[in-house]
């Protein structure tokens, strides 16, 4: 089954015997909410910061007994992957009625409210009001964390253990204002552990075997190790894992036309076998 809070969230329920686990998009979302009043049109919007077509590479996991959670909204308007607290006070009209935490990810302009994207899009000519970003977190953000942390809740309760595997998509080469900087290229796909606090090692070796053995490059815990909803969900010591996937675009889409490429579904067959082995795993691990 699949339900949906529309222009929101869209969630899809395990088919057949659900596994203890949980894959979630929280950046492929191309919905333009009619009061996000910024500077880019549509066009230039959908080729920032989006990671495009993640939720079809994805789809498949459901049929192996994962459930599966999208947002439908563009990150850029507000980012279901930053802390609630990560808000840039230089972008409001007035001060925010509660505490604020300076991340690097608000000093780059790509907090909660994104300031700038890639490649250099700046959003806005004007400041926000408070009740404007007060709306957004209540009815984007908060609907986004209330759902994931409900399913993982539940699972968890019923088997002792659950497996969350947030799903992402880099560019091929860094972006001016990309922690690796201008011009890097990334590895093929990158996995984030928060440097191993985010979960078991076992769940960790079990993707790098699975990824490297489809014949991809495979790095762990470069510079993409995780943000807001792998650190917020995680507990190993309870048996909460989380870990975080960047899928290189150039595998799957042309960067330029934002269109799928000739590659896009052997990657798409890849990510249903490693969501085959991530269920296999976590209900072996719960037997």
């Amino acid at each position: 089954m699949t339900k949906e809070i529309p222009n929101v969230l869209r969630f899809h329920d395990p088919i057949g015997e659900a596994a203890p686990a949980v894959f979630d998009s929280p950046h492929s979302g191309l919905g333009i909410p009619d009061d996000f009043g910024c500077l880019p049109d549509a066009e230039a919007l959908r080729g920032s910061g989006v990671d495009n077509h993640v939720d079809g590479l994805f789809q498949g996991v459901t049929k192996h007994g994962a459930a599966f959670l999208e947002a439908l909204f563009l990150r850029s308007y507000i980012d279901p992957n930053r802390d609630e607290d990560e808000i840039d006070p230089d972008m409001l009209d007035a001060p925010w009625p509660g505490p604020l935490r300076q991340s690097e990810r608000v000093k780059m302009g790509s907090s909660l409210i994104w300031k700038i994207g890639p490649p250099e899009l700046h959003f806005y000519d004007r400041k926000l009001t408070v009740a404007e970003v007060k709306s957004r977190i209540e009815t984007y953000w908060r609907p986004y964390q209330t759902t994931l942390k409900e399913t993982l809740d539940g699972l968890h309760e019923r088997f002792g253990q659950v497996w969350h595997f947030n799903c992402h998509s880099n560019r091929t080469y860094g972006t001016p204002n990309a922690p690796d900087g201008l011009g890097t290229k990334r590895p093929e796909m990158e996995i984030g552990t928060l440097d191993g606090a985010a979960c078991e090692p076992g769940y960790t070796e079990l993707v790098r075997e699975t990824l490297a053995g489809f014949g991809y490059q495979v790095e762990v815990d470069g510079f993409f190790k995780g943000n807001h909803l792998v650190r917020a969900y995680s507990d190993p010591a309870k048996g909460r894992h989380s870990m975080m996937l960047e899928v290189r675009k150039n595998l799957y889409m042309d960067e330029e036309t934002l269109e799928p490429n000739a590659g896009f579904a052997e990657v798409q067959a890849n990510m249903s076998k490693l969501a085959r082995a991530i269920c296999d795993y976590a209900r072996s691990k719960t037997a």
